[in-house]
Parts: C-alpha cells; sequence; structure tokens
C-alpha cells in the first residue's frame, strides 16, 4: 500500500511570527498580539502530537524487529491498536474529546486540524470561519478574542465576556469576509433542543434520546459583562442564554466537558425555564464536514495510518 510522509508539524509555524520570535523569549514577551500567542500555542501543541505518534510508532516497530525489548508502552500501544482505539499517550496530547473515540475517524481528525492550523498560518490571521471545535484549547482562543477586544477599546479585560449569536450562514463557504468586529466560528452542536432553521431559533427536541443538532455559523464578540450572570442579564427579550462547553457528556455519562468562558444567545419563543429544565446546551463539535464523510469511506482507516507509520 502506497504511504506518504505527514511533514512536521514545525512547518505550520508561519514563517512572519517565527522571525518575530528569538529563542531567549516566548510568545508573550515578542509583543504578539493575543490571537498570534493562540495560533503560535496550537502550532507547537500539534508538534508535540504529532512528534508522540511519530516516536512511539517507531518504538512499537523497533520492538516488533527484535531491536528492543517490548515494554509495557509497546504492549498497551498494540492493544489499542488491535482494538482500534486511541492510544492513551495520544489522547494525553490531543484536543477534548467525550470518550474513546475509533482511531480512523480520530487521525482523520488530526489531518484536519493541521490544515486548519495550515490556513491560519499562512493567513497571519485566524480563518474567515474559525473551526472552534478544531482548536486543542479552544478556551484559549475566546480568552484572547477578549484581550484583543480590551487591547483596541481600552476597556479592562476583567470587564468583558463573550456572547456568541447564530447568524444566517448555514456554512462557513457561504461567508465571504470576517466581521467587522469579532470573530465568525463554525462547530457549535445543540444539544437538548432543537434548531429550527428556517425560523432561526429554538424548537423542543422530540422525546426520548438525546439530541445534537448542528448549528450555522455563529458570531463571537466581546461584551462588557463582568460575570456570566450579567451576562445572561443582558441577553435580549426572547433569547435563551446557553452556556457551551468543550464536549458533550461521554457514553453513559450526564456530565459535560469543560465549560467554556462564552454564553450563546439562542432565539426563543419558549422562556428560559424550558430549555433549562431540558439542559439545552451548545458543545463543540469536534468533526469537520469533510471529515464525517470520510469516515463512511471503507478502508479509510488504514491509508491514514499509513501517513503516520512513516518516518518523518
Amino acid at each position: 500500500r502506497g504511504r506518504a510522509a505527514l511533514p512536521h508539524a514545525t512547518t505550520v509555524r508561519p514563517k512572519a511570527l517565527q522571525r518575530r520570535l528569538r529563542t531567549d523569549l516566548s510568545p508573550l514577551e515578542a509583543d504578539l498580539s493575543p490571537l498570534e500567542v493562540v495560533l503560535m500555542q496550537e502550532c507547537d501543541r500539534m508538534e508535540a502530537l504529532v512528534t508522540e505518534v511519530h516516536a512511539s510508532l517507531a518504538r512499537l516497530d523497533e520492538s516488533m524487529r527484535g531491536g528492543a525489548p517490548v515494554d509495557e508502552g509497546a504492549d498497551t500501544l498494540v492493544g489499542a491498536l488491535q482494538r482500534g482505539l486511541v492510544p492513551a499517550s495520544w489522547t494525553e496530547l490531543a484536543w477534548p474529546s467525550a470518550g474513546p473515540q475509533p482511531l480512523g475517524r480520530w487521525l482523520l481528525g488530526l489531518y484536519a486540524r493541521r490544515a486548519h492550523l495550515e490556513e491560519w498560518a499562512a493567513q497571519g490571521v485566524p480563518p474567515t470561519v474559525t473551526w472552534l471545535g478544531g482548536l486543542f484549547r479552544p478556551q484559549a482562543f475566546v480568552f484572547a478574542l477578549l484581550a484583543e477586544t480590551s487591547r483596541r477599546t481600552g476597556t479592562p479585560l476583567e470587564s468583558l465576556s463573550a456572547v456568541a449569536e447564530v447568524t444566517g450562514y448555514d456554512s462557513a463557504e457561504q461567508v465571504g469576509a470576517p466581521p467587522e468586529n469579532g470573530v465568525y466560528v463554525h462547530g457549535a452542536a445543540l444539544e437538548g433542543a432543537n434548531w429550527d432553521a428556517s425560523a432561526g431559533k429554538l424548537a423542543e427536541a422530540p422525546s426520548g434520546g438525546r439530541c445534537a443538532t448542528r448549528l450555522p455559523v455563529m458570531h463571537i464578540r466581546a461584551l462588557e459583562a463582568v460575570t456570566t450572570a450579567d451576562t445572561i442579564a443582558a441577553a435580549p427579550y426572547g433569547v435563551y442564554a446557553s452556556p457551551v462547553y468543550a464536549t458533550g457528556p461521554a457514553s453513559g455519562a450526564e456530565r459535560r466537558g469543560e465549560e467554556l468562558p462564552l454564553t450563546a444567545w439562542l432565539p426563543s419563543e419558549a422562556p428560559p425555564s424550558l430549555w433549562v429544565v431540558s439542559g439545552a446546551a451548545l458543545r463543540l463539535d469536534g468533526e469537520c464536514d469533510w471529515q464525517r464523510r470520510a469516515t463512511q469511506q471503507p478502508g479509510k482507516s488504514d491509508e491514514e495510518l499509513g501517513f503516520l507509520l512513516t518516518s518523518h
């Protein structure tokens, strides 16, 4: 089976920013903007993850050839790969996840995230629409947006909160330019309620089962509100102020992942109490459209694993 090498993740780093960094300076000390710092940190995390994937597979290959003893780490790696699961040493360095994922789908997610970082690095600024669920630390991206707003307006950072509102764009491809204020993001899913796309508002979820509806592109901006309660109180009439989580609950669990410093304003004709009782909330969707389609293609997992088995 033909295989191609996965380039080392350091090549993702934007050269224009790299030139502004000296070996004795951190990104924060090099006068980078908050979002530029987040970009560098995301690239570093990608580098660490890909390096670990390559190194662990290289060690396993050496052990299988008899060049090194088979230690506990190799046994654990083999066990996970044989079951089609992601090894723990990889997930520890990876993006937020609600639980174990099939290996093929996870690898596709790795490539999708690398492509997203490459687009960001090439432009020097976040893409026109940022895949929020594709980031290793989406919380840092939201905080960076608040920090940039604070720099631009002079508003104290501690007085700002982030709010997200649904736009009329069904997909990222429909967006031609970034907003004048804030950022566009995609990759949010709604749980505990349905989204009526034609009316642009919340609707009750079917009884039974857990609902997860992908939302259109959202617009995140900074709002002068000190606490989450202030952000909820500032929501216009007819809007449900929803929390946003990095992941949904793991299988069989009720507890969601880490809550982001972000509140989503979702139009609704029903009182907010209905959605509170139903547990309506947003979670980040960790898969992009092409990744979801690719997982339906037979043999895709083997092909993608072949990329990582090739040394870089």
